[in-house]
């Protein structure tokens, strides 16, 4: 029995080679999954690179965004004042955008610009002649007439017009329309000075200028399309800010360098005495009295007519109702004393 179990021990040793193979085997097995791993994160790492240097050097979509953000979603920083008419843009936009060059806003006259506006009322003798002659005075200082009303008729018509000079010539005009009439019965005058509002908008406009060349920029750099689209819609928004801005600015300086007085001419008083009192005749008054009277004849004759036709038989009927009211209580007072008298016998 010991020696047929012999065999089976003698079988069951293992050489150190065998082992030794057996175990390299195996550990050869282990390494293949993390070989092919090791292969394939450095084929997907050789694309990306030849990716990205096949590009051209453009820029990743975030530092795309990034420029877009620091350049063109500042535009509410030129439209903070009320009067500056525009919307308010999208939450985007919230970060304040600043100038590439410190002093870049454009440089502002040395003069102040003063608003200058008047109204006076002019008594005059002839309302066509008056009219004509400040036309002509106004027009010779380069003025014109920006608009007129004409209300009554004949002497007692008047006429206001409004009139557009050169602040140069503010003071002149005033005194030539001075001289035009017999009396002056009011005159107002005021001055505004908007030098400060000028330069806020010019600033507020350089402010803008700057996104907007900004923006072009970016907008050359880009090519994919969310971010084409996101350019355009601020550059839109922008440049439609910088024409609202720019058409208070020249609208400011435009009231500025042409001033405007409302004149108003009226006919003397005397002329509406005179037309009053040329108005009335006494032929005419009494046809009017005359008329009066004769409407209230009319009157008491309508009244009259009615009483009769609708009166009278009304009366006639409260009079037949108490005549019969009448005879029936003497016909109930009767009947009471013929029943006591046989009684008292």
């Amino acid at each position: 029995m010991d020696q047929d179990q012999e065999p089976h021990a003698a079988n069951r040793r293992v050489s150190p080679l065998n082992f030794r193979g057996r175990l390299r085997g195996r550990g050869t097995a282990a390494l293949r999954p993390m070989a092919l791993i090791a292969v394939v994160i450095a084929v997907l790492s050789a694309g990306y690179l030849i990716g990205a240097s096949g590009t051209g050097g453009q820029q990743p979509a975030g530092t795309f965004r990034d420029s877009l953000q620091s350049a063109g979603m500042g535009l509410s920083a030129g439209l903070t004042d009320s009067g500056a008419g525009a919307g308010a843009l999208p939450a985007s936009s919230a970060a304040p955008i600043v100038p590439s060059a410190p002093n870049e806003f454009a440089p502002v006259a040395d003069t102040s610009l003063i608003v200058k506006t008047g109204q006076m009322t002019l008594q005059v003798a002839s309302l066509d002649s008056a009219v004509s002659q400040a036309q002509t005075q106004v027009t010779g200082m380069g003025g014109y007439a920006a608009s007129s009303t004409r209300s009554g008729s004949a002497d007692n018509a008047s006429a206001t017009v409004t009139y557009r000079l050169p602040v140069a010539h503010w003071d002149e005009a005033l005194s030539d329309l001075r001289k035009l009439a017999s009396k002056v019965v009011s005159e107002q005058t005021d001055t505004s000075d908007v030098t400060s509002q000028a330069i806020d908008l010019d600033a507020r406009l350089s402010n803008l200028k700057t996104t907007e060349s900004a923006l072009q920029a970016i907008m050359a750099r880009a090519t994919a399309i969310p971010d084409v689209l996101a350019v355009e819609q601020q550059l839109s928004t922008t440049q439609g800010q910088i024409e609202q801005l720019t058409a208070q600015r020249n609208h400011l300086g435009d009231q500025a360098a042409m001033s405007t007085v409302a004149v108003t001419f009226t006919p003397p008083n005397e002329t509406v005495t005179t037309q009053t009192a040329q108005g009335w005749q006494l032929g005419g008054q009494i046809d009017q009295a005359v008329g009066q009277l004769v409407r209230i004849g009319q009157g008491l004759v309508t009244i009259v007519v009615w009483a009769v036709i609708v009166g009278l038989p009304v009366l006639l009927a409260l009079l037949v109702l108490f005549v019969a009211w009448r005879l029936s209580r003497r016909l109930m007072d009767r009947g009471p004393r013929r029943n006591a008298a046989p009684t008292q016998a």
